[in-house]
């Protein structure tokens, strides 16, 4: 098996076994329904990190060492940006609650450690079991170190904007003496200096709240976010709004609050890291099927904006005929199996979306995405996926349909085109290293149907 297909294979184990864990489940309802806390996100953090070091410990072993650390770091990588994510989505609901609007910061992937952990799992002077227990604890304290950044960093960030900050460090269950000691409540700025610190094994977990008081660091003056005179203060200002502000505004609420209708009597299923159900939106544009994990989740503002984005694209991809435009399947995290934002399968016909970073605007574009053409218009991903479908539509109209058994067939069919086209722009001058890192990285990788189609993308919006 390739790199890839290794990845996915024990993606698939470590979500099965995420998707059934009652205390995962209860964390996502919670966000879904808009209610988590950051102590929500540790819990979550921390079950999938102990998951994932059970999955791959158990693996390891069979995993080809020449592969092997590769393997290791990118399993990481999906943590980290899945953590990311889900971490956003709850703080941006907690500070809106208080009135505060910030974006939520992210700390840097730690490669170095990562690297050197994933190294150890190739170290031939140790016994296999050695190797085993590498994978598992190791891997699972590093994916929850994750958490405890993305919490260190945000909470130095308000206590730098004056905004008065708690650390809570709550002690696991039979912890450790240090960790007892360490336990507790502390304002940033006197907290011990080791207060995000894990040892291995540990299952402490460390987040943070606003507090009551916010300071203007220029004027020192401080107030009680949570006072009702300082919330009529704040909401009596006046609002004066152009008519096209005014008209885009109107439209937003009535998307955001738009019940959503669903066809329960005819569910489909699907399967990708494990089996799951699906229902069909009634009330979009568009054959949109939103899954049970991704429902529960599910705004009306988002399913509604993903139906907008899909038929502005068909519009600007000149698509005419939609009798076999793919449908659309609206997925959880744990569903996609990655934090990939979209993925289209040629053998289905289908066009998976991530739902928690399907819709985005410019002042919170979701972590990894920088790498992509167009990255900057949430659109770009509907768009990338929707030119694999219409290449697929080439082969299908020469070959018919596209199955497991000419799957491979296909791939080269669309390679050897995207080759030739990439030949004529590099006479022409054009410079695919400047195109997206991800370009760059597929050409190398000899995926060229993957490079051309970043070009298409970034042509496309340019002309839009």
């Amino acid at each position: 098996m390739t790199e890839q297909e290794i990845r996915q294979q024990i993606l698939q184990r470590f979500y099965s076994r995420l998707a059934a864990d009652p205390a995962a489940r209860a964390v996502l309802r919670r966000i879904g329904k808009g209610k988590a806390t950051l102590a929500d996100t540790a819990v979550l953090s921390d079950r999938a990190a102990d998951l994932l070091g059970e999955v791959l410990g158990a693996a390891v072993l069979d995993i080809p060492e020449d592969v092997r650390e590769a393997v290791c770091e990118s399993l990481l990588r999906e943590r980290h940006d899945y953590t990311m994510n889900t971490c956003d989505e709850v703080l941006e609901a907690l500070d809106s609650a208080q009135g505060l609007h910030l974006t939520p910061q992210h700390p840097g992937f730690p490669i170095e450690r990562v690297q050197q952990l994933a190294s150890s799992l190739t170290d031939p002077t140790v016994k296999p079991e050695t190797i085993r227990r590498r994978a598992s604890k190791p891997v699972a304290t590093v994916a929850k170190s994750f958490h405890d950044s993305y919490i260190r960093i945000n909470a130095q960030t308000r206590h730098n904007l004056g905004i008065k900050c708690y650390l809570d460090r709550v002690a696991a269950p039979g912890c450790c003496a240090w960790c007892t000691g360490i336990a507790g409540r502390y304002v940033y700025g006197d907290h011990p200096a080791d207060i995000f610190r894990r040892h291995d094994n540990c299952s402490c977990t460390v987040t943070f709240e606003n507090g009551r008081e916010r300071q203007d660091v220029w004027s020192k003056r401080t107030w009680d976010a949570r006072d009702p005179k300082e919330i009529e203060r704040v909401a009596s200002r006046p609002a004066r709004l152009t008519q096209q502000q005014a008209e885009q505004l109107q439209s937003d609420l009535t998307l955001q609050f738009r019940e959503l209708q669903y066809d329960a009597a005819h569910p489909i299923r699907d399967t990708r890291n494990f089996d799951f159900g699906l229902q069909r939106v009634t009330t979009t544009q568009n054959p949109i099927y939103v899954s049970d994990g991704a429902r529960e989740a599910a705004k009306p503002k988002q399913i509604h904006a993903v139906d907008t984005h899909f038929t502005e694209v068909t519009k600007l991809m000149g698509i005419q005929h939609h009798e076999n435009l793919p449908d659309v399947h609206v997925l959880d995290g744990m569903e996609m199996g990655s934090s990939a934002v979209a993925s289209y399968n040629p053998i289905k016909n289908t066009l998976n979306l991530n739902l928690a970073v399907a819709t985005y605007d410019k002042a919170h574009i979701p972590a990894g995405m920088e790498c992509f053409a167009g990255y900057k218009d949430e659109r770009s991903s509907y768009l990338h996926e929707l030119l694999h479908w219409q290449d697929a539509e080439k082969f299908r109209r020469r070959y018919g349909d596209i199955t497991e058994q000419n799957y491979s067939e296909y791939i080269d069919f669309i390679n050897r085109d995207a080759k030739k086209k990439l030949d004529k722009l590099a006479k022409k001058g054009y410079n695919i290293g400047e195109l997206s890192d991800y370009a760059l990285e597929q050409y190398r990788k000899g995926k060229f149907y993957e490079t051309y189609t970043e070009f298409r993308v970034a042509d496309l919006l340019k002309r839009k």
